[in-house]
């Protein structure tokens, strides 16, 4: 049991921070360089590169689009940075060299969480105000549900119409599997797809709530495994985790782990060490993205293939925007295609 519950925490990826860099009046232009794209089935990558990227010295942990015109990507050290058009980019004063690790949209603002319970939020995505409050866990997530902000540490959701004033749920505890012993579920990502609430974490649990008070165990702990995120295209749910680990449901109520497979994957060692971090649907498709610079499409989240990327750094989230899709990760990284 503690064995379990060990190699399922110590799977939780958790960016180190980094020392600022001070830069003239508070900004750097991060304008890019385009690099020898790489095609693959029909897709040209574009690595964002400058001198004051290398500058930041981070690894990039979240990104956000307001729906317009305006997308933040955050990193450790605080690192913000800001652009109006997915490939210029602008360093922002946080105000803090706490890591930040989730970034989304809603209500007119973006909330940022991470690290020591830090919460930021700005209408603009380039001034920044500290929210006040008090959590002082490490915050993993933050979502907008087109009502409320919900965030999470290990124990505790937290829910908020404006993200300045939260309210604090419990996570529920769970059974381990073959076991009358019982452990506070712990997540990684909460979605939310119109009708219910999706909790995925340690053990591979995979949770649903219609409130965020109570629970149905639709998954419960098979082991040290880790999901990381969770994406919806309306037909089919898609789960991605370590261990190149990909389950599958139409209702949220049965999960198939044996129906997807990755094509070009034969390595019995790459699905035991390689992580699949973030998954999204767009442009009839979904995309995860993951370790050494994994990128994976799929038409129907069972049949997958890899694409060539030009990177082997740890991509950490990936954001369709409505036009092109963008990948942030380890070592300043960002990459968009189409």
């Amino acid at each position: 049991m503690k064995i379990i519950l060990k190699f399922a925490i110590v799977a939780l990826l958790v960016l180190s921070g980094c020392s600022l860099v001070k830069v003239q009046g508070g900004y750097s232009d991060l304008k890019p360089t385009y690099q020898p794209a790489i095609t693959s089935a029909n897709k040209e990558f574009i690595t964002v590169s400058s001198e004051a990227m290398k500058n930041l010295k981070c690894d990039f942990s979240g990104i956000a689009y307001d729906g317009d015109s305006s997308y933040v990507v955050i990193g450790s050290g605080g690192r913000i940075i800001s652009s109006d058009d997915g490939q210029n980019w602008l360093e922002r004063q946080s105000g803090t060299d706490k890591v930040l690790k989730s970034i989304t949209w809603g209500e007119k603002s973006f909330v940022i969480v991470g690290e020591g319970g830090i919460i930021l939020l700005s209408s603009d995505g380039i001034v920044w105000d500290k929210v006040s409050t008090y959590i002082k866990n490490d915050l993993y997530k933050v979502l907008w549900d087109g009502h409320r902000f919900i965030t999470f540490d290990k124990k505790s959701i937290y829910i908020s119409k404006d993200g300045l004033e939260w309210e604090r749920k419990i996570i529920p505890e769970g059974e381990v599997s073959n076991s009358d012993v019982k452990i506070t579920h712990y997540f990684t990502d909460i979605f939310w797809d119109g009708v219910e609430y999706i909790a995925v974490g340690g053990g591979n649990v995979i949770l649903t709530s219609p409130d965020l008070n109570e629970w149905n165990e639709r998954v419960n702990f098979m082991g040290n495994g880790m999901f990381f995120d969770v994406s919806y295209n309306g037909e089919r749910y898609v789960t991605v985790g370590d261990h190149l680990v990909l389950f599958t449901s139409k209702d949220k109520i049965t999960w198939a782990d044996n129906e997807a497979k990755i094509n070009q994957i034969e390595s019995i060692n790459d699905y035991y060490t390689l992580f699949l971090r973030s998954v999204v649907w767009g442009n009839n498709e979904f995309i995860a993205v993951g370790q050494k610079g994994l990128i994976l499409t799929s038409s129907d989240g069972l049949d997958w293939s890899i694409l060539k990327s030009d990177t082997t750094e740890y991509l950490n989230e990936i954001l369709w925007d409505g036009k092109q899709y963008t990948v942030v990760g380890d070592n300043e990284t960002i990459i968009y295609f189409k």
